[in-house]
């Protein structure tokens, strides 16, 4: 059997993959019987000799090969190359072999998908949509065993987006640590610290770079789901401090592998401090220090809500 999967969305193409390969028996031959080719490096001889071999004590062969469609997108090329006879070898392959064609992304148009269509498989892997989001999380969740409120699913998709496999993750965290197996939108605020990390990059991103709507209905978002206004502002004021050390450490040219240590951060959140420092003038950073000071004092001295005073930090950072 033949099949094609391309797209921009690789958690569900792995998962399809892994489903092939998981039909190899018996288990302990099945890393064995599966090859993977990619195509900046494969020559015919080795892609031939891989899909028509006949599996090694098993059922079936699975052949992956990576980023040749996209190599061989016009029949310029394909009358060109030593590919020019592959839908004839393609019609010699075995029954014991799956055949698959993995690509990031491709055009309707492209040649060799063309020719390929007739005789395989071709599936489309897009990046889902909001409403195609909310319903693979609860699918997933289905999987999983758990139940997940319909508040819960909707935080995961303001902040996480469209990143299947960091949603796969926090998922299978959720359904771990669970006591009732009800997934609601506090255990995702307390469980899923990608959710409060995602969520003040895009908001200090979102208003420091002028995209003010942008940045109050990530606020919102905030508040709505329990959020203090006092405490926005605080993770405003962390990210901010983070970023004005971040700064000084540079300018001091202190070895970038020390950074974490400094700023007692890793992985995601430090990756974002740094590409945001770059682009950040440290005056600048100085002037939202102060605005954030004057935001304090508002509220202190009784001018304005906590939550006016949000508003106007926000559209003051922005402008």
């Amino acid at each position: 059997m033949i099949f094609v999967f391309y797209g921009k969305n690789d958690f569900d193409i792995d998962i399809e993959i892994h489903k092939i390969r998981m039909s190899v028996s018996p288990e302990e031959v099945r890393d064995v019987n599966t090859i993977y080719l990619n195509a900046e490096s494969i020559v015919k001889t080795d892609f031939l000799s891989a899909v028509l071999t006949v599996p090694f004590m098993s059922n079936k062969r699975v052949v992956i090969v990576n980023g040749l469609i996209s190599r061989i997108n016009s029949k310029k090329i394909f009358d060109g190359s030593e590919w020019v006879d592959l839908i004839d070898q393609l019609n010699m392959l075995p029954d014991t072999t799956d055949l698959i064609f993995r690509e990031e992304d491709l055009n309707n148009k492209n040649y060799l998908l063309k020719k390929l269509t007739d005789i395989s498989k071709v599936r489309n892997f897009p990046i889902l949509r909001s409403a195609e989001l909310k319903q693979w999380i609860r699918n997933r969740a289905d999987s999983l065993d758990i139940t997940i409120d319909f508040q819960a699913t909707n935080l995961m998709v303001d902040f996480i987006g469209s990143d299947l496999r960091t949603i796969d993750s926090e998922l299978n965290k959720l359904a771990l640590y669970s006591e009732t197996g009800f997934i609601t939108v506090d255990d995702v605020q307390v469980m899923v610290a990608y959710v409060k990390d995602q969520s003040i990059f895009r908001l200090v991103d979102s208003a420091i770079e002028g995209r003010h709507e942008e940045a109050m209905k990530i606020a919102k978002i905030l508040l709505d789901y329990g959020s203090s206004p006092n405490m926005i502002i605080r993770m405003i004021q962390r990210q901010l401090r983070l970023l004005m050390i971040a700064s000084d450490l540079r300018r001091r040219q202190v070895k970038q592998s020390e950074f974490s240590q400094r700023l007692s951060i890793s992985g995601y959140p430090l990756q974002k401090t740094l590409e945001m420092e770059k682009r950040l003038p440290f005056l600048k950073l100085a002037s939202i220090y102060n605005l954030i000071l004057n935001s304090d004092l508002r509220v202190r001295s009784g001018l304005m809500s906590d939550i006016g005073s949000l508003d106007l930090l926000i559209s003051e950072i922005a402008y």
